[in-house]
C-alpha cells in the first residue's frame, strides 16, 4: 500500500487533466516528511481506508545550520543536512563540465549556493587550497553546495515570508537570530527539485556518466483535422524535442502507422473517414501496434466520452477546453 506514495504510481487506468499522473499522494508524503512528520495507510476491503498523518507538536521551532555567502546569511534546516565539510580542492573533479566530488563511494554534483539562489558571493574565507561544502539530501538525492563560511548550528522560530514574498523560490520562511539579524530559511526539497528540473538526475551516480551517443528523438504521430490545432500540436511537440508526423484524419494516421514506426499517437476524436475512437480501436486490434501509447486530445468533455475512450484503449484523455502544453508534454513523457 505504501507504493501509492511513490511518484508516478496511479490506480487510474486513464490519464486525464486532473488524475492518472500519480503525483497527488507523492506530494503529500514529501511535504509531510519535510515537516518532520510521517503518513501511513491502513485499509480493510469493502470498508474503507484510513490515512494517519503525524506532525510535530509545533512546526515553528527548528534547528538549522547557519552559513554565509558573501554578505548574505542562510539557514538550512538540520534534517536536510547530510554533512558540512571542508575538503581539499584537489578532491573536486569535472565530469561532463559539472563539478563533482567523491562522497560515500559515489560522485555527487557540486554547485555554488550563491549562484543557485541568485546571491552575489564574496571572496572565499580560508586557504585557496580548501573549499567549504554543505551536502543537502532528500531521499536518494544528494548534492553539495559551495559556501563561504559555516557559522554553526542554530535554533530558531520560522516565520512565514508574507504575501509580498510568497512566490520567492527556494525559501520556506525566515528566522530572527539572537542579535536581531533576519535570516532566510532554505526550502531544501524545492532547492534540490529545482536543480533536478534543470537537467540533472541526482538519484544516479555521476560515476556512471560516460560519453554516450545522444539517443534518437521519439517519433510521434498527430492525427487532427483542424489545420490550426494540427500546427499548434506539431510546434509544441517539436519544441519539446520530438520528431512529429501529422495526419488529417484517422484513416491517414492508420495508413502512416502501417508504413512506419512511431512511439506514440496524439489524436483528435471528431475527424472525417475515421474518428479517434475508431482509430484507437483499430490500433489496439493490430498485433504489432497493440501496446502503442495513445493520447486523445478532444473537445468532447462528457464522462460517457471519456469512458468510451478508455474502453477503446486510450492511455490518456485531455480536453481542449483546459488544454495546457505542459500537461500534454508531461503526459507523453510518462507514456513513452
Amino acid at each position: 500500500m505504501q507504493l501509492i506514495f511513490r511518484s508516478g504510481v496511479s490506480t487510474s487506468p486513464l490519464i486525464t487533466d486532473i488524475s492518472g499522473r500519480g503525483l497527488g499522494l507523492a506530494i503529500v508524503s514529501d511535504k509531510i516528511i519535510n515537516l518532520g512528520g510521517s503518513v501511513s495507510l491502513s485499509s480493510e476491503p469493502g470498508k474503507g481506508s484510513c490515512f494517519t498523518l503525524i506532525l510535530p507538536l509545533t512546526l515553528a521551532t527548528f534547528r538549522g545550520v547557519l552559513v554565509r555567502m558573501g554578505e548574505h546569511f542562510i539557514m538550512v534546516p538540520i534534517n536536510s543536512v547530510e554533512k558540512v565539510i571542508r575538503i581539499n580542492k584537489s578532491g573536486i573533479h569535472l565530469a561532463e563540465k559539472q563539478e563533482t566530488m567523491l562522497y560515500e563511494n559515489h560522485h555527487i554534483p557540486l554547485f555554488r549556493m550563491s549562484d543557485t539562489l541568485g546571491f552575489q558571493s564574496g571572496k572565499l574565507i580560508g586557504s585557496e587550497s580548501y573549499a567549504y561544502l554543505i551536502i543537502i539530501s532528500s531521499g536518494k538525492k544528494k548534492i553539495g553546495f559551495h559556501i563561504d563560511e559555516v557559522i554553526g548550528e542554530q535554533e530558531g522560530i520560522i516565520k512565514p515570508l508574507g504575501g509580498q514574498l510568497l512566490n520567492v523560490r527556494h525559501l520556506s520562511g525566515a528566522t530572527v537570530l539572537g542579535d536581531g539579524k533576519v535570516v532566510s530559511v532554505i526550502d531544501a526539497y524545492e532547492l534540490l527539485d529545482s536543480v533536478s528540473k534543470a537537467g540533472l538526475d541526482l538519484s544516479k551516480s555521476f560515476s556512471d556518466a560516460t560519453d554516450q551517443e545522444t539517443p534518437a528523438a521519439a517519433r510521434i504521430l498527430v492525427a487532427e483535422d483542424s489545420l490550426t490545432s494540427r500546427s499548434l500540436l506539431r510546434n509544441l511537440l517539436e519544441s519539446a524535442g520530438y520528431e512529429v508526423s501529422t495526419a488529417v484524419d484517422g484513416w491517414e494516421a492508420f495508413t502512416l502507422l502501417k508504413q512506419g514506426s512511431f512511439d506514440l499517437v496524439v489524436s483528435d476524436i471528431e475527424m472525417p473517414r475515421m474518428n479517434g475512437f475508431e482509430l484507437t480501436s483499430k490500433i489496439r486490434s493490430e498485433p504489432g501496434m497493440s501496446s502503442l501509447p495513445i493520447v486523445l486530445v478532444t473537445a468532447l468533455e462528457t464522462a460517457e466520452d471519456r469512458q468510451r475512450g478508455l474502453e477503446a484503449g486510450a492511455n490518456a484523455y485531455i480536453m481542449k477546453s483546459s488544454f495546457e502544453g505542459s500537461n500534454l508534454v508531461s503526459t507523453i513523457q510518462r507514456l513513452i
